[in-house]
């Protein structure tokens, strides 16, 4: 089925638009500000259709370079969250993924979605660990989808407006975000990506601290190495706060009947499907229920039951350079911004972590040399 595709918002959330999205009848339609943390600097409404005896909830999302900051440090001028909803790759994903995007719409120079409103099939926002059933599945998924576009030279169309590696690995490093806020451009994210810098300087082994310096400086080799890895779309920000399951899992259900709930596309790229898991396992560290020795096994039993079997030849090298590029590069200096903590045992496990990486970037190293 073609892409649903209106002129303006107004268009789309109008009563005679939103009939055409949902097939029924419309007579009311409500917008109001949605009060979400979004850390993209993109904004949100809530948008309700309603006619007598019938309630519907969708979600709009404006896009803006000006205020984004991931759209402007990534280069993304085609707003690639709705490039790949216009070109059709969400319908391309395994049946068992829901992209919530059900229309789009220009608005002015730029692009806004309308979505299905999945809140209630979001897993939970708080820091508790994830069930291990729920680890299993989005991690099934992730390798679905991995499997599903390994090697697929379409997403090379510049109409998609994927991310490049370059821009996927350097976009929180210490250089870019210290030039960013100097210049004015800050935000949230990129000053507590400063700060966080700031911190692993203190903190972490000097040679580890090098070794981030000296990758942000030169980054070519180790771009050159990711290059000659397999390619696949990388959905660029796969965190628990972007995932669930829907419809709405009911008590006492097993989630694994449902369609797994992926949003936030803004960072995809072409890239190697370890990005992803590097990005997964930095980024959800607190919340997973086992280690991330188990969850990198998870994922790769995954890959295989898709039936692509990782060269085992170059595993090692390519989970380390993934975990590296996709992982140490981008969150690091969260780790490190969490051994600041007022709770004792946060600033512990983030000592941890920042252990745990600091030896991912020396190992990672070596293959470099």
């Amino acid at each position: 089925m073609d892409a649903l595709i209106f002129n303006s918002v107004e268009q789309m959330t109008s009563v005679v638009g939103l009939r055409a999205i949902i097939g029924e009848a419309v007579t009311v339609v409500k917008r109001s500000p949605l009060p979400v943390a979004h850390h993209s600097g993109n904004t949100l409404e809530r948008v309700i259709a309603r006619r007598r005896g019938m309630e519907r909830r969708f979600v709009l999302k404006r896009f803006s370079i000006e205020r984004d900051w991931i759209m402007r440090l990534t280069h993304d001028d085609a707003v690639r969250e709705l490039a790949l909803f216009r070109h059709g790759i969400y319908t391309r994903l395994p049946d068992t993924c829901y992209v919530p995007i059900i229309a789009a719409a220009r608005d002015g120079s730029s692009w806004a979605s309308l979505m299905a409103d999945v809140t209630d099939g979001l897993a939970p926002a708080d820091d508790a660990p994830i069930a291990a059933a729920d680890l299993r599945r989005y991690l099934a998924q992730l390798a679905a989808v991995h499997a599903r576009f390994l090697h697929d030279d379409s997403l090379l169309d510049p109409a998609l407006g994927l991310s490049t590696v370059r821009d996927f690995a350097l976009i929180l490093s210490p250089r870019l975000v210290r030039d960013e806020c100097a210049e004015g451009r800050g935000h949230a994210v990129l000053e507590a990506a400063q700060r966080g810098w700031r911190v692993f300087d203190e903190i972490a082994p000097p040679e580890v601290v090098q070794a981030i310096e000296h990758l942000e400086r030169a980054p070519d080799p180790l771009l050159a190495l990711i290059d000659h890895m397999p390619h696949t779309l990388v959905h660029g920000d796969f965190k628990t706060a972007n995932l669930g399951a829907w419809p709405p899992v009911v008590p006492g259900e097993p989630a694994s009947t449902h369609r797994t709930i992926i949003l936030d596309w803004q960072d995809a790229t072409y890239g190697p499907p370890l990005l992803d898991l590097g990005y997964f396992l930095a980024i959800s560290a607190l919340r997973l229920p086992v280690t991330k020795e188990a969850a990198i096994q998870m994922y790769r039993d995954a890959l295989t039951a898709c039936g692509y079997r990782y060269p085992q030849q170059t595993w090692q090298r390519d989970l380390d350079l993934g975990l590296l590029t996709g992982g140490a590069l981008r969150l690091l200096w969260q780790k490190a911004l969490g051994t600041q903590a007022q709770d004792p045992k946060l600033r512990q496990r983030q000592r941890e972590e920042v252990r745990w990486w600091s030896t991912v970037v020396l190992r990672a190293g070596r293959w470099l040399t």
